[in-house]
């Protein structure tokens, strides 16, 4: 996830801005979002998505940052557009060389992690790629049917992994970050367990939801406590036909010293020795 960190000011320029509002870290999660100032002096709210406070060369609608979804597993792209601000939009990076580099009205500028840009005449920031995961703690996510949080983490840059390690966090800095995901009432798993004994976040699918419902968080993402999945059930022996959706093939008790071998569409199950069952494929015998 693309993550927009300011810059700290020198001593003087803090200390004469010690009664400002100050610029927060912002997570940039989809689409085009907007950069610019606040609408009065000392205000707190503007036209902009992106607020830089007390700094008067910014300009009301000074820049767009736009953020590409992620694309077969690939970080999607960033690119900054100056939207005819009158002091300037500057970059520094690898893709305009160390000098910073004033972008012309309505140039768009692909940028790259690492790159510093400037707003105005001194408001700096820095962007950061933060790798931000989700761990589905069954295979197929909320159900096999639906897919939409699959949808909502790539429109934000979220990666879908197997499994978190112990030095993951809570994703409310600018460090790597991931998260197991289980809805109230899913069955106990190993990727589950293995997070309430980390101690990571155990999130439900709602939390991608609150993510991609704004296109830029200021300071963190949404609280994982307040999406927290409240309620884990033990994992139960399944049915003879849940066991046939699953495509194995297994013995069941037919009577009180009868097995049967039991199948699938496509398979064939027989018995092939004292208590034992084999599949025979189908599709290629």
């Amino acid at each position: 996830m693309w993550v927009l960190s300011p810059l700290l000011p020198s001593a003087s320029q803090r200390a004469a801005d010690e009664a400002a509002l100050p610029n927060s870290v912002q997570f940039l999660t989809s689409g085009k979002i907007t950069v610019g100032r606040p609408a009065k002096k000392g205000g707190t709210t503007g036209k902009a998505d992106v607020l830089i406070f007390n700094e008067s060369s910014v300009s009301n609608l000074h820049a767009v940052l736009e953020v590409q979804p992620a694309l077969g597993g690939t970080h999607g792209a960033l690119a900054i557009t100056d939207s005819n601000s009158k002091f300037g939009t500057f970059v520094r990076g690898r893709d305009v060389g160390l000098q910073e580099q004033r972008l012309q009205p309505q140039q768009q500028q692909q940028l790259q992690p690492n790159d510093v840009i400037r707003f105005g005449n001194k408001m700096r920031y820095q962007l950061q790629q933060v790798p931000v995961s989700i761990c589905p703690a069954t295979s197929s996510g909320r159900s096999s049917s639906d897919t939409s949080f699959l949808q909502a983490a790539a429109s934000c840059n979220i990666s879908i992994v197997s499994s978190c390690s112990s030095s993951s966090t809570a994703g409310s800095s600018t460090q790597e970050a991931c998260h197991v995901m289980a809805a109230d009432g899913d069955e106990l798993t190993s990727a589950s367990l293995s997070a309430l004994l980390l101690k990571l976040p155990l999130i439900t699918p709602d939390w991608i939801a609150a993510v991609a419902a704004k296109k830029v968080h200021a300071q963190s993402l949404p609280d994982t406590e307040a999406f927290s999945t409240k309620q884990l059930l033990l994992p139960q022996a399944p049915s003879q036909q849940q066991q046939q959706q699953r495509g194995r093939c297994w013995m069941s008790q037919a009577g009180s010293s009868h097995l049967t071998c039991c199948c699938v569409a496509t398979s064939c199950c027989s018995q092939v020795g004292r208590g034992r069952c084999g599949c025979v494929d189908l599709m290629s015998a």
